[in-house]
């Protein structure tokens, strides 16, 4: 799976330059979707019908069922499927999102490269550069051991202080690791 973050557009709105290139994202068979919003929203764009995205809210949530209950041969269509989609003109939408793809082969992703090339990524519009050799001047990627990865950024639950947690404006509880 691979996921691209195109930030496309100014600070604040996105830029009409770029609409037809994200439109093309979700055209391509690869395409799982794409993440993004608007302030302080966050949704989940599943394609889009004429001058708006369709979204589904991954905040709000369905019925449940109750384990004991299920009968496999029976299970209600209601508790895996919604009826409502959601509408977000594209105006609306904040310029920094995340499409995805998914390429179960190597074939399929030579076959996504090939229409990334064919469709969003020439012209003014271009939403991202494909590149065989990194170039000279993007960083190379820094390699960090597994190893180290794990001393530096875990710690067990009764190593984290809560004694000195604060709250931020949104009610999140904010906890250090000092």
């Amino acid at each position: 799976s691979s996921g691209i973050n195109a930030e496309y557009g100014g600070l604040s709105e996105c830029n009409n330059i770029y609409i037809d290139n994200v439109k093309h994202c979700f055209e391509i068979e690869q395409s799982v979707g794409a993440v993004g919003g608007r302030p302080n929203s966050a949704f989940y764009f599943i394609g889009y019908q004429n001058d708006k995205l369709l979204y589904l809210d991954p905040h709000v949530t369905q019925e449940s069922l109750c384990p004991d209950d299920i009968d496999l041969d029976n299970i209600p269509d209601e508790t895996y499927h919604t009826k409502k989609v959601d509408l977000l003109p594209w105006d609306q939408l904040d310029p920094s999102i995340a499409v995805a793809f998914y390429c179960k082969t190597e074939e399929s992703f030579d076959d996504l490269c090939q229409q990334f090339q064919d469709t969003i990524t020439g012209g003014s519009g271009s939403l991202f550069e494909m590149v065989e050799v990194r170039p000279a001047y993007m960083t190379p990627p820094r390699r960090t051991p597994v190893d180290k990865l794990l001393e530096n950024y875990t710690a067990e639950y009764d190593e984290v202080n809560t004694e000195d947690a604060a709250s931020d404006s949104d009610g999140f509880e904010i906890i250090s690791n000092s």
